[in-house]
């Protein structure tokens, strides 16, 4: 018996070492990231384990996530950058007047001459017909690019909600693991004190309350 209770100290010793090493490892990481010294001991946050909004609900409002959003404007800015490759095909038309009088009127015999022209002008050449292809084609692109950033949105909150909806459900089995673990314990104590179980069954009940624990704190991490 007091072989197994130094060798079960011993282990504990270990497990205490490590969680000291992955505390000091994390305090040294946020105060990298953060350039401020962690102070005192940080607590778990409290939550009290409520349901997320509808799926549908969720995926309604894809459309106002900043990638999404940001998608949709190149899109819009290649659709006005199409219009405008476009319109430089249009034909243009400028019309001139003009009236002179003079009192010199010459061998035209005439106080008033006026001038009037109508100009058309239409440019169809092969570099401004390409350019307008590849705008075009560049227009095309950010459509779909818009439309692949909704639909990872979408998927992304979906996978999300699976992941957030599962997780609650194994914070709530891992707090029911803790609870049983915790009596397990303590009926473990009072069957070696009264002499009907033996140190090992309170070192296994132990080590299962420690497990438990050490499960329910990650499942609330995760």
């Amino acid at each position: 018996e007091v072989v197994r209770a130094s060798s079960e100290v011993e282990r504990n010793r270990q497990l205490v070492a490590d969680a000291e090493a992955l505390l000091a490892n994390s305090r040294r990481a946020l105060r990298t990231l953060s350039g401020l010294d962690p102070r005192g001991d940080g607590a778990m946050p409290t939550d009290d384990l409520h349901a997320e909004a509808a799926l549908a609900d969720l995926e309604a409002r894809v459309g106002a996530l900043p990638a999404v959003v940001a998608a949709s404007k190149d899109a819009d800015v290649a659709a006005k950058n199409s219009t405008a490759a476009t319109t430089s095909l249009i034909p243009t038309i400028n019309a001139q007047f003009t009236q002179r009088f003079t009192n010199a009127t010459g061998f035209q015999n005439q106080a008033a001459v006026w001038n009037a022209g109508v100009t058309f002008a239409w440019r169809a050449d092969v570099g401004t017909v390409q350019g307008l292809r590849v705008v075009s084609a560049a227009e095309q692109t950010a459509l779909l690019n818009a439309e692949k950033a909704r639909l990872a949105a979408a998927d992304q909150v979906h996978s999300d909600w699976q992941r957030v909806t599962a997780a609650i459900t194994k914070v709530k089995a891992a707090k029911a693991q803790v609870t049983s673990a915790t009596r397990a314990q303590s009926l473990a104590k009072e069957r070696n004190a009264a002499g009907v179980a033996t140190q090992l069954d309170v070192i296994q009940a132990d080590r299962d309350l420690f497990s438990a624990e050490v499960n329910d704190i990650t499942a609330r991490l995760d």
